[in-house]
Order: C-alpha cells, then sequence, then structure tokens
C-alpha cells in the first residue's frame, strides 16, 4: 500500500468542531490535545491512512511540545514564527517528499482547499472529517475499534473527551 497522510489544518479544526472549541476555554493545549488523542483513535481504526499530520501555527517552543513530536503514529507539526498553518500546509504538499495525490487535507480554508486542490492534493470539510473521526467507537467490549452509523450528542463527546483528558491525565 502507497503511504496516505491526512494533513490537518488544525487551529481550523479546533474552532470549528464544537468538543475541541468547547475544551478553548480550559487552554489551548487541552483542545491541541484533544485533537492529536481523536486523530490517534481514528489512525487505529482507518487502513487507508498510514499518517496523521496536524498542523499547528506558532512556534514550537511556546507550544509545550517540540514540533515534529509523534503521538501514537500522529505527527504534530508547529510552524515557525512568522510563517502560518495554512503557509506550511501548502509547503508541505508542494516540496515534501510525497506525490500532492498522497495527501488528503482537512481544512474549511478557502487559501488552503484552492491551493491544495490545484496541486492535486485531495481535500475534505472539517464537517466531514468531524462526521467520520467521530463515528469510531472506543468503547467496544472486545477493546477493538468498530466504526458505526450512530451519532453522539455534543454533551456526549464533551463528557467522553472529559473522561478521556482526566484518564489519560491530561
Amino acid at each position: 500500500m502507497s503511504k496516505r497522510i491526512m494533513l490537518i489544518d488544525a487551529y481550523n479544526v479546533i474552532h470549528l468542531i464544537p468538543c475541541f472549541a468547547d475544551l478553548l476555554d480550559v487552554s489551548l493545549e487541552r483542545a491541541r490535545d484533544a485533537l492529536v488523542h481523536r486523530c490517534t483513535m481514528w489512525k487505529q481504526s482507518r487502513r487507508d491512512i498510514t499518517d496523521f499530520w496536524i498542523v499547528f501555527d506558532g512556534k514550537s517552543e511556546f507550544a509545550g511540545q517540540s514540533s515534529g513530536s509523534t503521538v501514537s503514529g500522529v505527527l504534530s507539526i508547529f510552524t515557525i514564527t512568522g510563517q502560518t498553518a495554512d503557509e506550511k500546509i501548502i509547503e508541505i504538499i508542494e516540496y515534501g517528499d510525497y506525490n500532492a495525490a498522497q495527501y488528503t487535507v482537512v481544512s474549511n480554508d478557502n487559501f488552503v482547499i484552492n491551493n491544495s486542490k490545484s496541486l492535486g492534493a485531495k481535500v475534505i470539510s472539517v464537517q466531514q472529517f468531524q462526521s467520520e473521526a467521530f463515528r469510531v467507537n472506543v468503547g467496544t467490549s472486545s477493546g477493538v475499534l468498530q466504526e458505526t452509523d450512530k451519532k453522539i450528542s455534543s454533551r456526549d463527546a464533551k463528557d467522553i473527551n472529559d473522561w478521556l483528558s482526566k484518564e489519560l491525565g491530561l
């Protein structure tokens, strides 16, 4: 199987998905950690995506972790000062080690969408990402991740995130 990379416009996703946006009231780091955690859970159930790369705006030494850090196979990339995540995503697609067609970009930002498509990357909306990422059922009796068509409420999603944050010490 060839490499398939989910390239995520982090703050675009965090601000548009309620369970992540709600965590901004606690701290930016909690919202970032919740997105990384959700991606690790989704990565375990996806056979077609080999890597998740989450691109954050901001200088790495202020981000609480170093740029290029990996948690359970999910890579967090922090831009350097003066560079936006939007610019970094386009740079990765245009000048990275992989063919543009190997990237699936998650964003609702028109600059990111238009440039990613023009370079040959696939693009999905934040809403499509949310729909797919939150179909993963993490509470199975077998301990194996399964997908379901059942939707959970925002309140249930928040309860799950709160419980996971407590259990993981985040």
